[in-house]
């Protein structure tokens, strides 16, 4: 073999060693931003939760004032409903809020909303 017919010992090491170098400065990038996208992701989910838990509400589930706390998944629920001060001759409403809360204790979605109670 001729000794320009391939790469030296040498040669082959510092391309490891370049490649080593490379990898370590991007591979904790690319760990957070995995983490960021997994974080993410809880969000819209709880976010989803909490908005088909309000449309729920006051539909198929009854509406009646008070504080409520359930588990789902790894979430505590909390849902808080307060009955509003009403006037002569107007309905009444509910103020409805919900919060997602992960293992943490760390909101992951906050919703409110006004509903207004059937006669």
């Amino acid at each position: 073999m001729t000794p320009r017919s391939g790469y030296t010992l040498l040669e082959v090491l510092v391309a490891f060693a370049v490649m080593a170098g490379v990898l370590a400065v991007l591979l904790p990038g690319q760990s957070a931003m995995l983490r960021q996208s997994g974080n993410s992701t809880h969000a819209i989910l709880a976010t989803d939760y909490a908005q088909s838990r309000l449309d729920r509400l006051g539909v198929s589930d009854p509406l009646a004032e008070g504080r409520t706390q359930e588990t789902y998944r790894q979430w505590r629920i909390e849902t808080l409903v307060n009955e509003s001060m009403q006037a002569d001759g107007l309905p009444k409403y509910f103020v409805v809020q919900i919060r997602i809360l992960d293992a943490a204790q760390q909101v992951l979605a906050q919703m409110e909303t006004v509903k207004v109670a059937e006669r």
